[in-house]
C-alpha cells in the first residue's frame, strides 16, 4: 500500500503583501547602479554634472536624473557639441542587473 502526502499552501496573499516593498528595493538598487555607472562615464570638466547625477526613490519605483540645464546637451549633443552619452549607456548596461534575479529571494 502506497501513501502519498501532499501539502499545499496558498502563499499568494503573503507574496502580494511583500511584492510592492520588494519591487521598490530592487528599483532603488538598480537606480543606484545606473547612477554609479553614469557618474563613472560622464565627461568631466568641473565635476558639477557628475556630482548632480542623483538616484531617488519615488512612489512607484526609482529615477536617476540631473537638474542641470546642460545635461541633455552633453548626453545628446547640440549647440555645436557632439553627443557624449553617459546616462543612456548606464541605463542600458543595467537592464539585466543582478537585483532582478534576487527579487524572488526578497519574497
Amino acid at each position: 500500500m502506497q501513501v502519498t502526502w501532499r501539502w499545499q499552501q496558498n502563499k499568494f496573499p503573503e507574496i502580494q503583501k511583500q511584492l510592492p516593498k520588494a519591487l521598490q528595493e530592487v528599483c532603488l538598487e538598480i537606480a543606484q547602479s545606473v547612477q554609479a555607472d553614469a557618474k563613472s562615464t560622464v565627461p568631466v570638466r568641473t565635476g558639477r554634472l557628475r556630482d548632480s547625477i542623483t538616484a531617488e526613490e519615488i512612489k512607484d519605483g526609482a529615477v536617476v536624473y540631473t537638474e542641470l540645464h546642460y545635461a541633455p546637451v552633453v548626453e545628446y549633443g547640440g549647440h555645436g557639441s557632439p553627443p557624449r552619452p553617459y546616462l543612456t549607456p548606464a541605463a542600458e548596461s543595467n537592464t539585466n542587473h543582478p537585483s532582478m534575479g534576487r527579487l524572488e529571494d526578497k519574497l
